[in-house]
């Protein structure tokens, strides 16, 4: 099955991603301004596709929850090319350090710390109890 990627614009090529393991032998299309593109591709991954699909990435990293869960559920390590996207979130830059640094991860610090019950959770979590790290509030 292919998933086809379009636009309404002439000027921009339609994209077509192709889905290995799928049941309907039929192509899918999705506008490429629809709201859900990123999540339905990232379901089609994670059901279908379940290893990494390089052709749909460029669209699921620019949601930083579900280029987390790719990070972790498909990936099962760091995402380089997602990092600046999932950086934006506190939650998912505090996971990401937490599940898939498995350390600090010192340029998200910012971002994690515009939320206090979070940055909490990545201090307990991440950063280990000893005097050579100071924990600023």
């Amino acid at each position: 099955m292919d998933i086809i990627i379009y636009s309404e614009d002439p000027k921009i090529k339609p994209k077509i991603l192709k889905v290995d393991g799928s049941k309907w032998s039929f192509p899918k299309y999705i506008n490429i301004n629809d709201k859900d593109l990123s999540k339905t591709l990232f379901i089609y991954a994670q059901v279908y596709v379940k290893k990494r699909w390089i052709e749909a990435e460029e669209f699921i990293k620019k949601d930083p929850i579900l280029a987390y869960y790719y990070a972790l559920n498909i990936i099962k390590g760091r995402w380089l090319e997602a990092e600046e996207f999932i950086i934006k979130n506190p939650w998912t830059a505090c996971h990401y350090a937490i599940y898939i640094i498995k350390d600090r991860w010192p340029e998200a610090e910012k971002t994690i710390k515009e939320d206090p019950l979070i940055w909490s959770i990545y201090r307990n979590q991440v950063w280990p109890l000893r005097s050579s790290y100071i924990i600023e509030m």
